[in-house]
């Protein structure tokens, strides 16, 4: 590999790296964060790749991972059991509640003793060489061929949720899990291990192949910047009408729980670790981050004429809209039953989906959303049907569909027991086709403002008429 270094020695640089010698990995590092900036050709979509592929540089990322876990930790964590039911927390870690501890400090805490990684000769701290290696992953992610490499590598994943963790101390307060750093430098590594992990490729992730411990710290990293009681996450107050997006840490999560929430079978291990009671709770937060007046309406819509601007926006509301409908896909159906209740759902998601259909900002008249002769906010809205749809049904999406059909149901035998039952007990006919849907309360104004527009698809339409359903014995 050739540049204005000359010519450079991966599998040299790479056994400096693992070495364990202060000067040889300070250099090592240095040399590889400068060639993963360097342009590398241009990739599928027309743009220019960064750095180098990393599967043409044998076990160079296994003993980056190596290293990043000996510096934090000294050791590998042993395996867990797997079949451990979730565990209800007294307490839920949040990012800003981690920054409330920081400043509530008068002074910064005493280090503690040094981990069992032995370094030689003058080094960094432990958290800078973190930061680097992070800083070094993230900058590899700029070449086309890195990111599913490294998704697909487990001990990644692993390593980066756990330098991410923190656990309580005796006196209820938390500290990070690793003893090499300290609270006010976890921040600074939380931010840059969100922000890496929605660079990679979330379709070659599989949570299933990993411990329950790392789905479980992977969903707290990601949720923790989202769900604090005590910060204002409505839009109104993310989104600046200047500048956009002004809270990088929240788009960050969003963007990385979406994105790793698509795959059923990572929503199963994500069912498998969330307790009830802080499903509910997120889906809650996440819920008041939608617009819920009209001012928040109107910061969505800032820039009417300006695709570059707006589609930052539509993608910000996108990924709230998506997360909501990952907890509620992954919630069993008792669950679902509780978060049909939840105040307000029926009265934004109906007001949100009129809104964004009807393209005219309410405060002056401007009209917005079409680019390209289309509705860019249509798909905020079909997720919001979806979403609707999950909890308008209340079944667990994980329960076995029955292979009978109900119109070849043989002679005798009631339709509802085909039709399977609920993990508590319900009758899935309790609370679907013969029950009266979501949005049943609102027939007229839905039938009016939502479903007779043209601009529904033959999906969004039959979810609209399945959540205006009313019974058959209303309808006799």
């Amino acid at each position: 590999m050739c540049c204005h270094l000359g010519t450079v020695d991966i599998e040299g640089l790479t056994l400096s790296l693992g070495s364990g010698l202060g000067l040889e990995m300070s250099y090592a590092l240095t040399t590889l964060t400068m060639l993963s900036t360097l342009a590398g050709g241009t990739n599928a979509q027309g743009g220019m790749n960064t750095g180098y592929p990393l599967h043409r540089c044998e076990d160079l990322l296994d003993v980056i991972v190596d290293v990043l876990e000996d510096v934090a930790f000294g050791c590998e964590e042993e395996d867990e059991p797997n079949e451990e039911p979730p565990v209800e927390r007294e307490q839920i870690w949040t990012r800003a509640g981690l920054i409330r501890q920081v400043d509530e400090s008068s002074t910064l805490p005493t280090k503690r003793p040094q981990s069992s990684f032995v370094r030689n000769g003058p080094h960094q701290p432990a958290s800078a060489v973190i930061l680097t290696i992070l800083n070094l992953l993230r900058n590899l992610t700029g070449h086309e061929q890195n990111p599913p490499f490294m998704a697909s590598n487990p001990r990644l994943l692993d390593t980066l949720a756990r330098i991410s963790d923190v656990v309580q101390d005796e006196h209820g307060r938390w500290r990070p899990l690793s003893d090499e750093i300290e609270l006010h430098e976890l921040l600074k590594i939380h931010t840059d291990t969100t922000s890496l992990i929605g660079m990679l490729d979330m379709q070659r992730m599989k949570l299933s192949n990993h411990q329950r411990r790392t789905a479980r710290r992977l969903y707290s990293m990601l949720i923790a910047p989202l769900v604090d009681p005590e910060e204002k996450l409505a839009p109104r107050h993310i989104i600046s009408p200047l500048h956009g997006i002004i809270n990088a840490h929240v788009d960050s999560a969003l963007d990385a729980f979406a994105k790793l929430s698509v795959r059923d079978s990572n929503r199963i291990a994500c069912a498998k670790i969330i307790p009830p009671s802080e499903l509910i709770a997120h889906f809650n937060a996440l819920f008041h981050m939608l617009p819920l007046t009209d001012e928040d309406f109107d910061v969505t819509t800032t820039a009417p004429n300006n695709p570059a601007m707006a589609e930052p926006l539509i993608g910000y509301i996108e990924r709230v809209m998506q997360c909501l409908h990952s907890l509620a896909f992954l919630a069993p159906a008792p669950v679902k039953k509780k978060l049909r209740k939840t105040p307000g759902l029926v009265s934004v998601f109906v007001h949100m989906a009129q809104y964004y259909i009807g393209g005219v900002r309410r405060s002056d008249g401007v009209v917005f959303g079409e680019h390209g002769g289309r509705n860019g906010w249509m798909v905020v809205v079909r997720r919001a049907y979806e979403t609707l749809s999950l909890l308008d049904l209340c079944r667990d999406a994980f329960d076995p569909v029955p292979a009978t059909p109900i119109a070849f149901a043989p002679p005798g035998r009631d339709a509802t027991a085909l039709q399977g039952s609920s993990k508590d007990g319900s009758s899935s006919a309790a609370t679907g086709e013969d029950s009266n849907g979501l949005l049943s309360s609102r027939f007229s104004e839905v039938l009016v403002t939502l479903l007779l527009r043209e601009t529904n698809d033959d999906v969004a339409f039959r979810e609209l008429e399945s959540l205006l359903r009313l019974p058959t014995t209303a309808v006799h």
